[in-house]
């Protein structure tokens, strides 16, 4: 290891260790939220404002999400993350993923593209598609 790949190494456990600047969420590779997920420590920045765009009847937010290599070997566009780690799918989500497809499960975001990697943190673009709000 170089003093460079050291240094990097070290900041990266103190961002994601227990008590550091990560949460933890649930990764899943296939991009299936009932396939076999993985507990991962992320870090996500939504920026000054979250970039919120609507479309039709689709609302969409964007962030990016930093995770570390060691935890996700070869994130993929279309992978999946849940922010909210250990909790299921309720019945009305499970609903919607079984009939409309898993883009229309709120809580998930999904991996658009590789922004960066620097042999120890992954930085992705993310994006979270939600049913516009209809006002009268």
């Amino acid at each position: 290891m170089t003093v460079l790949s050291d240094i990097q190494a070290d900041l990266a456990g103190a961002l994601f260790d227990e008590g550091g600047l990560a949460q933890s969420a649930t990764y899943y590779p296939s991009g299936d939220p009932l396939g076999e997920g993985t507990i991962v420590s992320v870090l996500v920045d939504y920026g000054e404002n979250l970039t919120d765009q609507v479309v039709g009847l689709v609302r969409s937010q964007q962030a990016t999400m930093q995770v570390r290599l060691s935890e996700v070997a070869a994130p993929q566009a279309g992978d999946r993350i849940d922010l909210e780690p250990g909790h299921e799918l309720t019945p009305e989500e499970l609903e919607k993923y079984q009939f409309e497809g898993v883009e229309n499960v709120e809580r998930l975001w999904t991996v658009e593209r590789i922004l960066e990697g620097n042999g120890s943190i992954w930085v992705v673009a993310i994006r979270r598609d939600m049913r516009a709000a209809l006002r009268r």
